[in-house]
């Protein structure tokens, strides 16, 4: 069985203007992340997640 982990932090300046539409990016970006790694067949695998403003806020991560 596989484990998911998507994490990142909210308190930086990308979150202040709409934070609903940058945690919508950025889990939208992870699932791109999981797509990309399913498709290559890797059983681990870790993205970085990047903030609207370029900035690493978090990483998704898949293990096995």
């Amino acid at each position: 069985m596989a484990t998911l982990r998507i994490e990142f932090e909210t308190d930086n300046a990308a979150f202040a203007d709409d934070y609903p539409a940058q945690v919508n990016r950025l889990l939208a970006s992870a699932g791109g992340h999981i797509m990309t790694a399913y498709h290559l067949g890797y059983r681990e695998a870790s993205y970085s997640l990047l903030d609207s403003n370029g900035n690493t806020v978090g990483k998704v991560t898949v293990s096995e």
